[in-house]
């Protein structure tokens, strides 16, 4: 059976009518195999003994025909023969019109429980809140809502496709194996069940010694590549190189390691061919001595047991092939099941707007991976100024940038807006006051007046108009095909238009703090004034926290503050930075010097 992961999964979709659809349809489809089988026999007994037809007393087929179906399929003639191999047909016709179907309900089923998943990823994702600021190339909730989702989607397919059908399947064909040839069928039952382990184990050694061998002629190859690189080296000093015979020892030594890792890997098929030979021989010898079997009998149960290869090897394979799937399902529960790193205290007071100062005592916070981003930092930022943030890694101002938002909390220690710690308010006024808008400005579907207002009703046009003016994003909007009712959420709009978009948003709710992240250039002069002049409207009556991408926003701040290794290492103004720190003075150079990337 599939794991507890996937049985979990399923139990989300609530699909229990279509899955009963798939028990049925599957034992239907496996019942017709066997029919089919049991035609051919009749068809081919009818070929080669007409008269054992009509009379019913062949051996091995007479009980099977005379006591299950009685005389209706021990007639014989052509229009006996016709009938039969019309049945046939339609037999067929009907296995390949269940199995479409049964594939269609498979696909169908899986997708139902893919979609159960992605809807659950999608509520969860808004009940954590975006932890993934705290560095990440890819969002945890986007890797799981695609390839994860769609593995569990194929390895349940593969599953509902076998089962329970290949189990009906390979009862039915042995069962009627066994009431052609009751021992000569156990024979082979119990060889198969002695070569099996055989198989396994003798397929795992070679693999073992396919690895060592691997591993040999990696390490040797290495070697060779290390002294194919030094020939510059020894052709500019004139060296005799390589040493005379080493190369050439360790060219035979990989071609050595090569051809026993292949040998390996051939020997486990090649072993197994002899042993099927030896196996088949030894069946046979029993058919050419045991008394009394007829070429029709021994093909019908040759024919049984070679259909029950299929079911079988499907369902040897079935658990390794839905392995994948079991861990993908394990991993989405795993987040489902996890509980909001941030959660609001019993005893939440509202947060008033920010006056006074935001205080960091003795923060630490580390990202996803154990790595310290802050450790033990104390640091004070005004009010009512423009502070950027700048550090050696790309993911210590977004972490910072998260704290202040609160969308999770430090390992340790506290963030005190005018001395009341944001730990201890409510989280609607928390994140009323402080808004963070980010560099890619994420658009919604709708027009521009949907993505400002975010939907909601109660904001005027009057109110929209007038942040798009501060946010400097209504000279662009006015140029659109219809203005502030252009659909942007498909359209697209340049990055910078984006985050002005963004930044009206968040200017829309009149937040006392807002934590911004600077698009990445390079832009236009144009662009940057715009840009410019948009953050400097914004910082009117509000405190600005900027992660800065521009050499124009440092110059213009109030205060930078560095970060290095998870220390505050320096801060004051950008002229002050550049002449006594090392560290900025390379930054500022590495980044945000414009002829950084200009040749001569």
């Amino acid at each position: 059976m599939h794991g507890k992961s996937l049985k979990r999964a399923e139990r989300l979709a609530r699909g229990t009518g279509l899955l009963w659809s798939l028990i049925v349809l599957g034992c239907v489809s496996a019942f017709l195999v066997p029919l089919l089988v049991f035609d051919l026999g009749l068809v081919l007994r009818n070929l080669v003994s007409p008269e054992s037809a009509s009379s019913a007393k062949d051996v091995v087929l007479g009980p099977l025909f005379g006591s299950v179906l009685g005389g209706l399929l021990t007639g014989a003639g052509p229009w006996h023969l016709i009938a039969l191999i019309i049945v046939g047909w339609c037999l067929a016709l009907l296995e390949f019109g269940s199995l479409v179907i049964l594939h269609a309900l498979v696909n169908r089923y899986s997708l139902r429980v893919a979609l159960a998943l992605r809807r659950s990823i999608h509520d969860q994702t808004f009940v954590l809140g975006p932890h993934d600021l705290l560095g990440s190339s890819r969002s945890r909730p986007e890797e799981l809502f695609t390839e994860r989702c769609d593995v569990v989607r194929r390895g349940l397919a593969l599953w509902w496709q076998a089962i329970p059908r290949s189990v009906v399947e390979l009862a039915l064909l042995v069962g009627l194996a066994l009431l052609v040839n009751f021992w000569l069928t156990l024979v082979v039952i119990l060889l198969t069940l002695y070569i099996l382990p055989f198989a396994r184990s003798w397929r795992r050694r070679s693999q073992d010694v396919a690895a060592a061998w691997h591993q040999t002629a990696a390490e040797l190859g290495a070697e060779l590549l290390a002294s194919l690189r030094l020939a510059p080296l020894a052709i500019g000093y004139s060296l005799d190189w390589p040493p005379s015979g080493r190369f050439d020892e360790l060219l035979q030594r990989h071609a050595a390691a090569q051809h026993r890792q292949l040998t390996s890997e051939e020997r486990f098929v090649s072993m197994m061919v002899f042993v099927m030979i030896i196996a088949v021989s030894f069946v046979l010898l029993i058919v050419g001595i045991a008394p009394g079997t007829s070429v029709v009998a021994t093909v019908l149960w040759g024919t049984a047991l070679l259909a029950a290869y299929f079911p079988a090897r499907k369902l040897f394979r079935l658990n390794r092939e839905t392995a994948s799937a079991e861990e993908a399902a394990a991993d989405i529960l795993a987040y489902l099941d996890r509980q909001p790193s941030v959660i609001q205290v019993p005893d939440a007071k509202p947060l008033d707007r920010l006056a006074r100062d935001i205080k960091f005592d003795k923060v630490t916070i580390a990202n996803r991976e154990g790595h310290r981003l802050l450790d033990n930092i104390s640091f004070t930022i005004p009010a009512g100024q423009l502070t950027a943030i700048v550090a050696s890694d790309a993911q210590t101002p977004l972490a910072i940038a998260g704290l202040f938002v609160r969308f999770y909390d430090p390992a340790a220690g506290r963030i005190l807006y005018d001395d009341c710690d944001i730990g201890k308010a409510t989280l609607e006024t928390v994140r009323g006051q402080a808004m963070l808008v980010t560099a890619d400005g994420p658009l919604f579907p709708g027009n521009v007046s949907d993505n400002v207002a975010c939907g909601r009703s109660g904001y005027t046009a009057l109110q929209i108009a007038d942040v798009l003016r501060v946010a400097e994003a209504q000279g662009f909007v006015q140029a659109l095909p219809e203005g502030v009712n252009t659909n942007v959420g498909t359209d697209g709009l340049r990055p910078d238009q984006s985050f002005r978009l963004g930044l009206a948003r968040a200017l829309l709710r009149g937040p006392s703090l807002l934590v911004v992240q600077e698009p990445c250039g390079p832009f236009d002069e144009a662009t940057n004034r715009e840009l410019d002049a948009a953050l400097k409207n914004a910082a009117q009556g509000r405190t600005l926290v900027i992660l800065a991408s521009r050499i124009s926003t440092l110059r213009s701040a109030d205060c930078i503050c560095l970060f290095h290794e998870a220390q505050l290492t320096a801060s004051g103004k950008h002229a002050n930075l550049i002449e006594a720190s090392d560290l900025y003075r390379h930054l500022n150079y590495m980044r945000f010097n414009p002829y950084r990337n200009v040749t001569g």
